[in-house]
């Protein structure tokens, strides 16, 4: 689980090492959990990137637990 909660700003590089740590986990046959409440900048930020994540996020970490 990486939580992105609390971040406001994630460039290029960012997405780059999570999208690394997440083909990573893939092939260990793990999955990666985005901790992004609703509203969050670093959805938007996600989405103009191109990038669907919507099955790994999660908008607590409890959530995530419990996932």
């Amino acid at each position: 689980m990486f939580d992105l909660s609390e971040v406001e700003y994630l460039d290029s590089a960012g997405l780059r090492l999570i999208q690394r740590l997440r083909e990573d986990l893939h092939v260990r046959g793990q999955k990666l959990q985005l901790v992004i409440p609703d509203g969050s900048v670093i959805l938007d930020v996600l989405r103009l990137a191109g990038l669907d994540w919507s099955e790994e996020i999660v908008q607590s970490v409890q959530a995530g637990r419990r996932a």
